[in-house]
C-alpha cells in the first residue's frame, strides 16, 4: 500500500477488503498514515468458513480497534454486496458523480 501510495499520492483511494485476513488492520494502518489519501474503506464481514475462526475474524472489537482513532463514516463492514453497491452509490452521490 504503501508503494501504490509513492505512485499516487494525489489521489484519493476506496479500500475494499474482507475479514478473512488482515484487511481492516492494514486498512487503518494506512487510513492512519496517509489520512487525505483514503477516501472509504468497506470491508465484508466473511461467514461460513470451517477453517476460520468467525468469532474472532468477524467481532465488532476487532473492527473498532482495526479502525480506532478514524472517522467512523471513513469505514463500514457489510455482509450483502448490494450494501456495498448502495455505499458507493452514496460517495459518488456526494462527489457529484452519477
Amino acid at each position: 500500500m504503501k508503494k501504490i501510495h509513492s505512485w499516487f499520492p494525489h489521489r484519493r483511494i476506496v479500500c475494499i477488503g474482507d475479514s478473512t485476513q488482515k484487511d481492516p488492520e492494514t486498512y487503518g494502518e494506512i487510513a492512519r498514515t496517509f489520512p487525505a489519501w483514503i477516501k472509504a474503506i468497506y470491508i465484508r464481514k466473511v461467514e461460513g468458513i470451517a477453517e476460520m475462526d468467525e468469532h474472532a475474524k468477524n467481532s465488532s472489537e476487532r473492527f473498532q480497534k482495526a479502525f480506532e482513532g478514524l472517522d467512523h463514516h471513513l469505514w463500514h463492514v457489510f455482509t450483502d454486496a448490494s450494501d456495498l453497491a448502495e455505499r458507493v452509490d452514496e460517495l459518488k452521490h456526494r462527489e457529484g458523480r452519477q
